[in-house]
């Protein structure tokens, strides 16, 4: 009789620690299916299960919002999914081997200050995109610079720091070729246009100093007055 009393103590203490595993926990079922997103059927990955719990669909977050064009970043200490535009990114999260708006992250060096972040990422990959050129040999800052200020359509194909409030623009690394590429003469002291460019090597520099970002010219193609 001792012994089953003690055993129906045991189970009554356990019982809280049971119900309370038991309460985290939820059964599901696989629910295979095939997702249609923008028209175009795309089916996930085997590592990307789909599930039916009460009547509702639960999804992979990353496959579903990188189909749709979204960034998703996930911090394990804070357990915070962070879901934004594809070429934005938030600096804290940022590593190498990433690939944001195409390009893949080859270098970062940044340091947290307040509620930002400095220094410098560092992208490989090449980018088409269309703005408004200026070279001039009197800016009040630099002897010599050829800047590229990329129109608002063409944000969404350069990387972008959540932070960045900036003007987007970057300056040629490759000065020399880049003046060859758009026929600008060496005596020539300014110069400006529409134009799409192919870049790669992008570098965003951001800091509280005069800074600015860069990328090296693949390619232009200039337009002209009436649009060819």
């Amino acid at each position: 009789m001792k012994r089953w009393r003690a055993l129906l103590i045991a189970a009554v203490l356990l019982l809280p620690a049971s119900a309370a595993a038991a309460s985290d926990s939820v059964e599901v079922r696989l629910f295979p299916v095939t997702f249609v997103i923008n028209n175009q059927a795309k089916e996930p990955g085997r590592e990307e299960a789909v599930f039916n719990h009460n009547g509702r669909v639960y999804v992979p977050i990353r496959f579903v919002s990188e189909s749709l064009g979204a960034r998703v970043d996930y911090d394990a200490k804070e357990r915070k999914v962070v879901i934004g535009n594809s070429n934005v990114f938030q600096a804290e999260y940022v590593k190498v081997g990433d690939r944001i708006a195409g390009m893949e992250v080859v270098h970062a060096d940044l340091t947290e200050s307040d509620s930002e972040y400095l220094g410098t990422v560092h992208f490989k990959g090449s980018a088409l995109i269309t703005g408004t050129f200026l070279y001039e040999t009197i800016n009040p800052i630099h002897e010599e610079l050829f800047q590229f200020f990329v129109d608002e359509a063409s944000l969404e194909r350069i990387p972008m720091m959540s932070h960045d409030t900036r003007t987007q623009w970057f300056a040629f690394s490759n000065l020399s070729e880049a003046k060859k590429m758009f026929g600008i003469v060496d005596d020539a002291e300014v110069a400006t246009g529409r134009a799409a460019v192919v870049i790669d090597d992008f570098r965003i520099r951001y800091d509280y100093k005069e800074v600015y970002n860069t990328a090296r010219l693949v390619e232009a193609f200039l337009k002209t007055a009436n649009g060819a």
